[in-house]
Formats: structure tokens, C-alpha cells, sequence
């Protein structure tokens, strides 16, 4: 399993992605059939991580970090491989 990765987001950048969550739950609230506002998020997230040169391999998420004072990451989680279990 690879291990999370991150690129860090300017000011503009994780102003886009806010507005583009936003859209996304407004039109899940007033669009009939629209899709879920987080998986259609991840497809807004996998569209800015291309354009920042971020293309992680595998199966997995995007996750947005805001630190402290004002410093924010796009970031990839891998999914967890599942467990098997031996009866």
C-alpha cells in the first residue's frame, strides 16, 4: 500500500475548491437526480489535482487540510486494503 500523499493548495486554488463543494450542495439540494455532493466533489478534487500535476495511482480518496494559520493541502488517502479473515 502507498502511502498518503499531499501538494499544497494557494489561496486561489482552495477558493475554487470551496466554491466547487458549495455548487455541489446547492445542486444536490435543488436538482432532481443529482448526484451525491461528496462523490461529485471528488471528481471536482480529481480535476484540480490533474491540473496541479497530482496524480496519484491506486484506489483511494482526495482529502482537503487546512492548518493553522491559513496553509492548505489537496491530499490523497489510499484505501485500506480489506482484511481477510481465516475461519
Amino acid at each position: 500500500m502507498s502511502q498518503r500523499q499531499s501538494v499544497a493548495l494557494s489561496a486561489i486554488e482552495l477558493q475554487t475548491v470551496e466554491n466547487n463543494l458549495r455548487a455541489r450542495r446547492g445542486a444536490s439540494v435543488l436538482v432532481i437526480g443529482a448526484r451525491c455532493p461528496m462523490e461529485a466533489f471528488q471528481d471536482d478534487l480529481r480535476e484540480s489535482a490533474k491540473r496541479l500535476g497530482f496524480q496519484p495511482e491506486g484506489d483511494g480518496r482526495f482529502i482537503v487540510s487546512i492548518s493553522p494559520g491559513g496553509g492548505a493541502k489537496l491530499g490523497w488517502e489510499p484505501a485500506k486494503a480489506p482484511t481477510h479473515t481465516i475461519h
